[in-house]
């Protein structure tokens, strides 16, 4: 939802993945898009690990691994928040250390 708000505010037609350097130049809100588009592929990377790693410590901590997933998702939410806001270079401020507690799960 945040890349398609950030793709319609940006102008920048399906299929185009990222805005051109060109249109970045130009506009503020082309260069957010392609904050909020690197913000999705990067949760998308991680993804099957995450899933790898709750699935795996569910079958001996269930509340535990639901606890760490739950924290991861909201830890990208404030990730993508943070990446797509003025300086992405903030994008751990808001929370996005947060996600890494899914990793952590098999420790405990």
């Amino acid at each position: 939802m945040v890349v398609n708000g950030h793709r319609e505010r940006a102008g920048i037609k399906h299929p185009q993945q990222y805005a051109e350097k060109a249109e970045v130049s130009v506009s503020r809100e082309a260069y957010k898009f392609n904050c909020a588009q690197r913000a999705h592929q990067s949760t998308l990377e991680q993804m099957p690990s995450v899933i790898v790693t709750t699935l795996i410590s569910a079958l001996r901590y269930p509340n535990v691994a639901a606890i760490a997933c739950g924290a991861w998702t909201v830890g990208r939410i404030l990730y993508t928040f943070g990446y797509t806001s003025e300086a992405p270079e903030k994008r751990n401020t808001y929370g996005g250390p947060l996600g890494l507690l899914s990793f952590m799960s098999k420790w405990v």
